[in-house]
């Protein structure tokens, strides 16, 4: 018998988070606009203890959705 543990399996790396703060500095806007993203279903939230975040990769197809559209002559009314 050996006295060395197995190698650990590499873990998966965790997504990006952003605060509410960040995303509406990204975006522009103020934090109670990206409030009211939220609220309205555009932009998911996710709860850390009593903070909210939002995920990095959920910005980034908000943007791209938004710039297809764009191109397409579409808005988004939500």
């Amino acid at each position: 018998m050996s006295d060395l543990a197995a190698p650990a399996e590499p873990e998966a790396p965790l997504p990006r988070l952003m605060s509410i703060a960040e995303a509406a500095a990204y975006f522009n806007r103020t934090p109670r606009t990206m409030n009211r993203w939220v609220a309205r279903g555009v932009l998911p939230v996710v709860r850390v203890g009593q903070g909210k975040f939002v995920l990095a990769d959920h910005v980034q197809m908000l943007i791209t959705e938004q710039i297809a559209q764009h191109a397409l002559g579409f808005s988004r009314s939500a």
